[in-house]
């Protein structure tokens, strides 16, 4: 789990090109692990898999099958503790265990009587879809925005959400952006984040109170013409990640797809993007009907409610002050999906908005 960064080169700077050339064939041979029968834990016994290289259950069984259940069972963390199941040559398992077990895995095995299980070449699989089941699953709420020409131009800067990062620089959790022209009249697609202090960021961590706060992003183009801004990650349902263009005015939603824009002498305007990541709220389906769902945050623009459904659904959007006082008309809307910013000129209080349909409720509480 630890990267290592790696510098080859004839000298510490200004380097001879080198040629490196991995050939041949990348072999571990044969690895043998004593398990033993009975004992304690019904006799299973705790092993891993000892290659670099995703491996198949079903290989390592028929290789064993002589003294081994044809059963693996792995660890999971997930909805409180569980267990991932599988049987060798079957179609399915459970809790998201498979065939195929990554590099690394810990796994249990069972054995008829005492032996030596074994690992070789055979056993390897070119599979590499299958996610560990361990504790402490990497965060989700990581946003990598990629900035992209149409010359194959491109930079990507990162986005944490961290409960132990501030709005300053953060030494351990964030990353200064480094640029390729520190001198030169040289032009690239640079994209970065810009934090208060003026510090360019390559990876910037932030609190979750930056949630619906404005992002200054910095953006740089190798020349005129179309580019887009994408993003990946922060797999959390109901989000949204707001980018507005404050050359053309527009706002735009990263979550369902990427922003296209053009680029030219007058446009190329320093801080032309802002970037807001809305709170999350994920209805669950016993609070309304299958296939909605409803979420209510801030972006750049002020307070928004962002509606999806599976057919033609009329809601009502209503906005309360703390004590109760509703602070603007409702707004209906109507149809499978919408994206309403709210009429309200309160500012720095707690509100309420409630979103109501024929089916359902939902209520969230928010800092406007």
């Amino acid at each position: 789990g630890q990267g290592f960064w790696a510098y080859v080169g004839s000298a510490t700077f200004l380097t001879s090109p080198f040629n490196l050339v991995n050939s041949g064939t990348i072999s571990q041979g044969t690895v043998g692990l004593v398990i033993t029968a009975g004992g304690a834990g019904l006799g299973y016994n705790l092993v891993a898999n000892p290659y670099p290289s995703p491996i198949s259950w079903t290989k390592l069984f028929n290789l064993n099958s002589a003294t081994l259940d044809s059963e693996v069972q792995v660890w999971s963390p997930e909805g409180g503790g569980q267990y991932g199941t599988y049987i060798a040559g079957q179609p399915a398992g459970t809790n998201g265990q498979t065939d195929i077990i990554p590099a690394g895995q810990g796994f249990y095995v069972r054995a008829n009587s005492n032996m030596t299980l074994i690992f070789n070449e055979s056993i390897k699989s070119t599979s590499n879809t299958v996610a560990h089941l361990r504790t402490g699953k990497p965060s989700a709420d990581v946003i990598s925005l990629t900035l992209s020409g149409a010359e194959g131009d491109r930079d990507e800067t990162v986005i944490r959400l961290s409960p132990d990062a501030t709005m300053s620089f953060d030494s351990g959790q964030d990353a200064r952006k480094l640029f390729a022209f520190p001198a030169g009249p040289e032009k690239f697609t640079v994209i970065s984040t810009k934090g208060s202090q003026g510090v360019d960021y390559a990876i910037n961590a932030l609190p979750e109170s930056a949630l619906g706060e404005n992002i200054q992003l910095n953006t740089l183009y190798k020349d005129n013409g179309v580019y887009s801004i994408s993003a990946k990650g922060y797999d959390n349902s109901g989000s949204c990640i707001i980018l507005h263009d404050k050359v053309e005015n527009k706002t735009h939603d990263l979550a369902t797809g990427a922003y296209e824009f053009n680029v030219n002498d007058a446009s190329n305007a320093a801080g032309r993007f802002e970037l807001s990541i809305c709170e999350r709220v994920a209805t669950s389906v016993s609070d309304i009907g299958s296939g909605e769902m409803m979420t209510i945050g801030r972006d750049a623009a002020g307070a928004f409610v962002k509606t999806s459904f599976d057919k033609p659904t009329k809601a009502t959007i209503s906005a309360f002050n703390i004590v109760g006082q509703q602070i603007m008309k409702d707004v209906v809307v109507d149809g499978t999906n919408s994206y309403t910013h709210l009429d309200l000129e309160a500012r720095n209080q707690l509100i309420i908005i409630r979103v109501s349909t024929s089916t359902g409720t939902v209520v969230k509480k928010i800092v406007y």
